[in-house]
This record gives C-alpha cells, sequence and structure tokens, in this order.
C-alpha cells in the first residue's frame, strides 16, 4: 500500500484541482451579475418597445403610457427609485407634445432612462476598462406617429 503523503504527484494533482475548482467557482459568481444586468436590459427593452407602440396610436409620450410604463416596470422588479437627486425612471427626452401622422417630422422619439448595476469592477478585474458612462440604462426608441388629430 502505498502512502498518499509521500505520493507528491498525487498530492500534486490534488492542489491543482483545488486551484482551478476554485478559480472556475470564482469565475461563475461573477457571472451573475453580469446575466441580472442583462436580464434587466432586456425586460425595459420589453416593455420600451410596448410604450412606444401606445405612443405612436396618441401621437405622444403621454402620462399615462408613462406611468403604464412605470407600473410595468414595477411590476419586473424595477420600481421608481431616487438617486443623487434624480427619480427614475425617467423619460426626459421624449416627446411630450403631439406629432401628428401628416407633420413632416411625424417622428416620435421615447427616452428610458434607470440606474443600473456598475459593473465596471467585474470588467476591470478581468482586465477591461472601465466606462465612464457606466451604471444606467438608456433606452433610446424612434417610431412614427399614427395619431389623425
Amino acid at each position: 500500500m502505498k502512502n498518499f503523503i509521500l505520493d507528491e504527484g498525487g498530492a500534486a494533482t490534488m492542489i491543482a484541482t483545488l486551484i482551478v475548482t476554485i478559480v472556475l467557482v470564482v469565475f461563475s459568481f461573477m457571472l451573475v451579475p453580469y446575466f441580472v444586468f442583462i436580464m434587466q436590459r432586456d425586460h425595459i427593452q420589453m416593455i420600451a418597445n410596448h410604450a412606444l407602440k401606445e405612443a405612436e396610436v396618441a401621437g405622444y409620450v403621454s402620462n399615462t403610457i408613462i406611468s403604464n410604463t412605470t407600473a410595468k416596470l414595477a411590476s419586473t422588479g424595477l420600481g421608481s427609485v431616487t438617486m443623487n437627486g434624480g427619480s427614475y425612471p425617467d423619460f426626459n427626452g421624449s416627446t411630450h407634445s403631439k406629432v401628428l401622422r401628416d407633420d413632416t417630422d411625424p417622428t416620435i422619439h421615447l427616452v428610458i432612462k434607470y440606474p443600473a448595476a456598475n459593473l465596471s469592477r467585474l470588467f476591470t478585474s478581468l482586465g477591461g476598462q472601465a466606462e465612464s458612462s457606466n451604471g444606467f440604462y438608456y433606452i433610446e426608441l424612434s417610431g412614427r406617429s399614427e395619431a389623425y388629430e
């Protein structure tokens, strides 16, 4: 029977396996915030697409559309947030005055800004570069007005 303590090849294999396992576990836990970030972005994008369709019918982004969109975001866990003196979701930049279908520019803009997880620490630890605009989802969609009057 071999003495496992003196078997240096087996001990080295065990140590290497432990190190590789620890590294894989750390990387897998680092991916969780990234996937949460992606899923939240997709939820906001889907809700923004629905809001744009409503705005195209109405001819502008009305207060009703804003409140319905805010309620839909809240139902997915992205409720109203106050951060650095600003309240989010923020719809600044959206078309708030009615645009008719026959206007020279019948374009409607919908802009939603919402705080996001700051992933710059995750990416810089992997060797990436931090972005100065990191920290917000910024969804900007454009559509054509279908309102007559």
